[in-house]
């Protein structure tokens, strides 16, 4: 049986990366990534950031949360109705980007939320799942995944 570690980068703004990577006993884990893609809201009245926290220790079975963190660079609040993450796509042909071999779960905190004028506000997490189902082409690959919000002023 294989062993999987993984670490899902902290996506600041744009991009994040890490690293997942297949080792065996008494080796070092070679590099490679998993990419983290937030956007600034989506499709939204107004543009706000979405951060996300690293996730260490991932291999077939392994749950980890994605914690998000918020921010409103408006001195008006802004009222978040809506964030999802999706596995938009791999580095390797082999390794499809399916729920078989990486899942993302739904935003684990209630809907909508007031984030205040000029803050930072950790809001919740998205849960990553790599099922015991997942390739072993999935070894050294890079995971897309991108993290979209929605948002208008508040009060509107």
């Amino acid at each position: 049986m294989k062993r999987w570690y993984s670490w899902t980068g902290a996506a600041v703004a744009i991009l994040g990366s890490g690293m997942l990577a297949g080792i065996g006993p008494g080796s070092t884990p070679p590099e490679q990534d998993i990419a983290l893609t937030t956007w600034h809201g989506g499709q939204s009245d107004y543009r706000f950031d979405i951060r996300a926290s690293s996730v260490r220790g991932l291999y077939p079975g392994a749950k980890k949360p994605i914690d998000l963190t918020l921010v409103n660079s408006y001195p008006f609040p802004l009222k978040v109705s809506a964030i999802e993450g999706k596995l938009a796509g791999t580095s390797r042909r082999g390794c499809r980007p399916t729920s078989s071999n990486l899942t993302v779960g739904r935003f684990g905190s209630k809907l909508p939320l007031t984030l205040r004028p000029g803050t930072r506000t950790k809001v919740g997490s998205i849960n990553v799942r790599m099922p015991n189902s997942v390739v072993d082409a999935c070894q050294r690959t890079t995971f897309t995944i991108q993290i979209t919000g929605r948002a208008a002023k508040a009060g509107r």
